[in-house]
């Protein structure tokens, strides 16, 4: 999370404050190593939606970047 929160937390702060109305979770625009160590298996079931970047680099690094960063398609395609 940019805000340095976990997953977990994250996840149980917006059930809280949603009396668990949300159907499902997105993760979007972040490589599987920034997230997937990070998941607990207890939310792998509300995970509807990932949209991973092949990009290592942080969200800070990436809007600061002049240029593209295409990662490493093969090692993405892997993981």
């Amino acid at each position: 999370m940019p805000t340095g929160q976990d997953l977990d937390s994250a996840l149980s702060e917006v059930e809280a404050a949603t009396g668990g109305y949300v159907r499902y979770y997105g993760i979007n625009c972040a490589h599987p190593e920034h997230f997937g160590e990070q998941l607990p298996s207890r939310w792998l079931n509300r995970i509807g939606m990932v949209r991973s970047n092949a990009s290592r680099r942080s969200h800070a690094e990436l809007d600061e970047a002049t240029e593209l960063d295409d990662g490493d398609p093969q090692e993405f395609a892997l993981r």
